[in-house]
Order: structure tokens, then sequence, then C-alpha cells
């Protein structure tokens, strides 16, 4: 609910099985779907060099894999990094505190679960601030 929160329009890959589900469409918040149409789509799968490569994109919010953020360090985009393991802290590292092109994100909870209100917070600084547009020119 934080991407609704946020008010930015996006685009989710959720691939099947990523939320714990088979069918996560049913793993993710009641009604989150209806309430989003408008303003964000969810699909299982897409390329992600295109959509990085689109002129519109103002944010990736990325597990900070190499690859990924290569990808988007290449293409101008901003990362949100929440890392999950191996190599993911280091380059949140590299993304936060020496590039300067992106924020790292944490979750304060035991179940690893990101608040709604950080991931809005962020969301929004990422593509509605001056500070946001200066990593998009880096």
């Amino acid at each position: 609910m934080g991407l609704l929160e946020s008010g930015q329009n996006f685009l989710w890959v959720v691939r099947p099985g990523m939320l714990g589900s088979d069918d996560d469409g049913d793993a993710l918040s009641e009604g989150f779907l209806e309430k989003t149409k408008n303003q964000g789509l969810v699909v299982p799968w897409c390329t992600q060099l295109s959509v990085l490569s689109h002129p519109s994109v103002g944010g990736f919010f990325t597990h900070g894999g190499w690859n990924s953020t290569m990808e988007s360090l290449s293409l101008g985009v901003p990362m949100l990094v929440f890392p999950q393991g191996i190599d993911q802290y280091t380059n949140r590292m590299l993304v936060v505190n020496h590039w300067k092109i992106g924020l790292g994100l944490e979750s304060c909870r035991n179940d690893g679960v990101i608040e709604r209100g950080e991931i809005a917070r962020a969301v929004k600084f990422l593509v509605g601030s001056k500070a946001g547009e200066e990593m998009r020119r880096k």
C-alpha cells in the first residue's frame, strides 16, 4: 500500500510465487489491484531493460543485484534499494553512499516487511524531489 500512498504511477512486476502464493494476486493486500487500477500496473513479467530505458521512468525499486544496479546506473534511473542477501548490501552502499544515485531501504520489523509509510516517503522523494531529480542527472 506504500505505492498507493505515494500517489505516483507505477509498474510492479510480481512473478508467480514471489509473494509466497502460487496465485500472487491473492497475496496482494485486499483491494490493492482495484484501488490502484488508475495509478499502477501489476504484471507477472516484463523486460527490465526496456522498462528502465523508457524516459518516463523516475525510479526503480530493486533488491540491488549487480545486473539490475548496472542497468539502472547506465540508464540514469535512481534506485530504492532493498537488499535480500549476498552482494546486494554492498551494492546498496555503493548506490547510496558512493554514487549517491539512490536511497537504501531497511525493514524495522522482525518479519522483514517495510512499513507502507516508509515506502511512500521514499518513492515521493525519489521521483518528486529536487534531490531525486539530481540523482537522475548523475
